[in-house]
């Protein structure tokens, strides 16, 4: 995987081992960093975006300029405002996460928008 140069890169490094499933296809913005072993399915993902290992996303928006992982799982629906980010081992499902929220290790959270910190 050669990472991408520079915090504003136009390129997008995905690794190897990187699964995208689905009716449509994916759409994968500028400047994303995908890591080994992430599930893509029926989702769209912004610009500047960091996906860490063995994540999934299914059936969701990230918005850019926002990070996801390693072991997150995000789907069906989530909305991603910019600037949030999920830790190691969070799964967020029918939720969205508002600009600047964060939802930290271990968490759940499902059927609740979280507003602006």
């Amino acid at each position: 995987m050669r990472p991408s140069s520079g915090a504003r890169s136009r390129w997008t490094a995905t690794a190897p081992s990187i699964e995208r499933q689905g009716r449509r296809k994916d759409a994968i913005g500028k400047g994303c960093t995908v890591f080994p072993g992430t599930r893509i399915q029926d989702s769209t993902i912004g610009n500047e975006v960091t996906v860490k290992d063995c994540s999934v996303i299914e059936q969701s928006t990230v918005s850019g300029q926002c990070f996801r992982g390693a072991f997150a799982h995000l789907g069906p629906v989530p909305l991603s405002a910019p600037g949030p980010g999920s830790a190691t081992f969070v799964e967020i499902k029918k939720s969205s996460i508002g600009e600047g929220s964060k939802a930290n290790h271990l968490a759940y959270i499902g059927d609740a928008p979280s507003e602006k910190t």
